[in-house]
């Protein structure tokens, strides 16, 4: 594995009774980008994301988490990666400062720090109104962009984001954007999980697509830029293109 990479993932497998979620999958990341992560439902990809967060064990491969083996090391693994689930799951009797600051303190930061990186994201996700009222007060937009901020308060090498934009209004989902630019940009790989191809085509460096728990297709942004030109187009036709008849349904 490269230096540079931020996960690499070699033969991996998981089943549930008799369905293969994740077959036999390889995938190496770098670092410093923004990844989209499209497929349609059953493809694997939230399979994939709780497997390299550590929240599910594999039935076979290895996963690398800025050079860290999950497996033999797993402490240490989690430390370097976290999660945004699409089944979000806060602390309904803190307020949104109380959970920032408690994150904060989990993943080591100082209390300076602590500081700062709350009031950015309550910024950034335009929960200042909010921050002293309950979480089990807040609407489902804002306490699915205070989860995301939990998963990048602390500059960990790599962020899984499943659906994590869904129902953000587009103040939000602006604003938002510019943060992940920024966490890519200070060297961090974020994975994004998305059925909003526009935002996957607007935010990423690479896209990668997943089939039946296997990856079918992986694009940079020059090659996208290349195979959808237009500014006021989105990935869709691209992604049907792939999709073709292997085509699955399911959770």
């Amino acid at each position: 594995m490269t230096a540079t990479a931020r996960l690499e993932i070699a033969g991996l497998q998981r089943r549930y009774g008799s369905h293969r979620a994740v077959d036999h999958l390889d995938l190496t990341l770098p670092g410093g980008c923004v990844v989209g992560l499209i497929g349609p439902n059953g493809a694997g990809k939230t399979t994939t994301m709780r497997l390299v967060a550590g929240h599910q064990a594999p039935d076979a491969g290895t996963i690398r988490v800025d050079g860290v083996d999950i497996a033999g090391r797993p402490d240490d693994a989690r430390l370097r990666v976290a999660l945004t689930p699409q089944d979000i799951s806060l602390l309904e009797h803190l307020t949104p400062e109380e959970t920032l600051r408690f994150v904060g303190r989990l993943r080591g930061l100082s209390d300076s720090e602590v500081s700062v990186r709350t009031e950015r994201w309550l910024d950034a996700a335009h929960l200042q109104p909010v921050r002293q009222r309950l979480v089990r007060e807040l609407s489902g937009g804002m306490k699915r962009k205070l989860a995301m901020g939990c998963a990048m308060l602390a500059p960990v090498p790599l962020v899984l984001l499943d659906e994590a934009f869904v129902g953000l209004d587009p103040e939000s989902t602006h604003s938002l954007e510019a943060e992940l630019r920024d966490f890519a940009a200070a060297g961090g790989t974020i994975v994004l999980s998305s059925h909003l191809l526009d935002l996957v085509h607007r935010l990423s460096d690479i896209v990668i697509m997943m089939r039946a728990g296997r990856l079918v297709a992986r694009w940079t942004r020059a090659e996208l830029d290349a195979l959808v030109p237009s500014p006021h187009a989105d990935l869709t036709a691209l992604y049907l293109q792939h999709l073709g008849e292997g085509r699955t349904t399911g959770a």
